[in-house]
């Protein structure tokens, strides 16, 4: 498990450190539309808009988890 961890941690900054990791486009949300503080206070002030974003976070979460996981299996798998 605490080398799975330490896997994890690695390959999420080797993403970061070469931005290889596109996120799918969202459809359910415009989050290009927020600039500032108070855009952000509308959108968690509205539970319609909110359960847009909520949905485009959970694919992305998703997206992101098996990107790390098969980086992780494949890391380990050669090691």
């Amino acid at each position: 498990m605490m080398q799975q961890s330490v896997c994890l941690s690695a390959a999420a900054s080797q993403l970061n450190i070469n931005n290889q990791l596109t996120l799918l486009p969202c459809d359910a949300f415009d989050h290009s539309a927020l600039h500032s503080f108070r855009d952000y206070e509308k959108v968690a002030g509205n539970s319609e808009t909110l359960q847009s974003v909520e949905s485009c976070v959970l694919v992305w979460l998703k997206q992101i988890r098996q990107v790390l996981l098969t980086f992780c299996s494949v890391a380990l798998h050669l090691a």
